[in-house]
């Protein structure tokens, strides 16, 4: 369980008592499991719509439902139970909601019997690659195929929630630059672990929001996508066809 500031454990009440923030966890969690290959955008337009939270609210919600996607199978295998009730206490109870509050809060709903989510944690650890990864079966043995023992590792790492890296524009300036002047605005960044012009943001921004950003200073790109274009030695014009 994780250890828990003031912050947190007030964000981890109003997501566990009965009202908005916790009928919407449950609502858009359903309606991304039926439609998986929409889920992401269905998280985002969901929770561009709760205009009425608080950003850090919001931003909260959003961790926790991306992290419910990343480990429903898991959640469900430590719950015997798929009921979205009992796994949204059981998720909040593995980021530190006190299982006395979670179990109060059963009791007062009159749902009867021993909650569920009061002998689970911390969670387990998965019995297979499928629910490691909360994919199907099929995906993981062809994962297994393909990647062997690296298998594992490779379902950990995409269920991480990826960084966030810029790309320096070297017409405008040199990465070093950029981080200086980034760090005036107010973002912290640290240099990209294999790309010449990648700054990772530590924490959170908003890039638009950026003076920065606006004067072209850098774009938004994984790192992969920036190793990509060091391949390419032609010269004359590129069609780049996943261009932002």
């Amino acid at each position: 369980m994780a250890v828990v500031d003031e912050h947190l454990a007030r964000s981890l009440q109003r997501a566990a008592a009965k009202g908005r923030i916790r009928d919407e966890a449950i609502r858009l969690f359903t309606h991304a499991k039926a439609n998986p290959r929409q889920a992401g955008r269905i998280f985002a337009k969901g929770l561009r719509a709760l205009r009425g939270l608080h950003s850090r609210d919001r931003r909260a919600l959003g961790d926790r439902l991306y992290w419910w996607i990343r480990h429903d199978a898991l959640l469900v295998h430590a719950l015997q139970t798929n009921d979205p009730f009992s796994c949204w206490l059981g998720l909040l109870g593995h980021k530190g909601l006190p299982a006395s509050e979670a179990i109060g809060l059963w009791e007062a709903e009159g749902l009867g019997n021993t909650p569920p989510f009061a002998r689970t944690l911390p969670l387990p650890e998965p019995t297979s690659l499928a629910m490691l990864g909360s994919i199907h079966p099929n995906i993981a043995d062809r994962l297994s195929r393909d990647f062997g023992e690296e298998a594992d590792a490779f379902l950990r790492a995409s269920n991480q929630r990826a960084p966030m890296t810029l790309r320096a524009n070297r017409h405008k300036g040199c990465r070093d630059a950029l981080a200086q002047r980034l760090q005036r605005e107010g973002v912290e960044t640290r240099p990209g672990r294999w790309s010449a012009d990648a700054l990772e943001v530590i924490g959170r921004c908003h890039a638009p929001s950026l003076e920065s950003y606006r004067e072209g200073l850098f774009e938004v790109q994984d790192e992969g996508s920036q190793l990509l274009s060091e391949l390419v030695t032609t010269r004359g014009p590129i069609l780049d066809l996943c261009a932002g």
